[in-house]
């Protein structure tokens, strides 16, 4: 199949320099999973989601995701310093993209979100991503860099961030913390952050099962 049947072309609009602009995003039905990992990174067939979303500006460069806020002045202003008064002429991401374009939009737009104070959140989905690239790549070093990275922002998110508006996304914040200490070692902390989610008697159900597996899969490891 060509891979333009799989794509299409999604309006955007810059939050900085308010440029309009697309970028090429996978169609859902194309979206076919072969598998998952135990951190929900998913595997497919054909085209790859994950590789579309992060938006670069062609216009100015700015870098962002769905998850970024609108920019204040403030934010405008260290962006022009840090950022967009040191770079060329940016680089055209918005057509169909290889795994180190997606590798390159994902790490712009942690810096830009980084350098504008975006929620821990946001920046925490953003480093796991480029650990889910890395690990397609087979980059042992890089992914578990960037799933410390992920870690301590979930961390953070989890301790600062208002997450009760939505239960089910609180809950699978607080497996992610868990299976990522898991994944990096750190099998105390999964047991730690585990058993938050196996007390609670209002966890989600998926979640809450899905962690008695996981806690599991980890003893079961320990013990042999």
């Amino acid at each position: 199949m060509n891979r333009e049947e799989s794509l299409y072309d999604k309006n955007l609009t810059c939050l900085y320099c308010g440029h309009k602009f697309k970028s090429k995003q996978v169609l859902s039905r194309k979206a076919i999973v072969s598998k998952k990992d135990e951190d929900m990174c998913h595997y497919y067939e054909g085209e790859n989601p994950y590789f579309y979303d992060a938006f670069v500006c062609p216009n100015c460069g700015f870098a962002f995701t769905s998850s970024f806020k609108k920019l204040n002045k403030i934010a405008m202003e260290e962006l022009e310093d840090k950022y967009l008064n040191k770079i060329e002429i940016p680089q055209n991401l918005g057509g169909p993209r290889d795994i180190k374009q997606a590798e390159k939009s994902y790490k712009l737009a942690l810096l830009c979100g980084t350098i504008t104070k975006q929620k821990d959140l946001a920046l925490a989905q953003i480093c796991l991503r480029i650990a889910w690239l890395n690990r397609y790549q087979e980059n042992k070093e890089e992914e578990n860099r960037f799933l410390e990275n992920a870690l301590k922002l979930y961390t953070k998110a989890y301790e600062t961030e208002n997450l009760d508006a939505n239960p089910a996304n609180r809950d699978l914040i607080l497996y992610l913390i868990g299976e990522l200490n898991g994944r990096l070692g750190n099998i105390e902390e999964t047991r730690k952050w585990f058993s938050i989610i196996i007390g609670n008697r209002q966890s989600d159900k998926a979640i809450l099962n899905l962690t008695r597996e996981r806690w599991l899969d980890y003893k079961y490891e320990q013990a042999t």
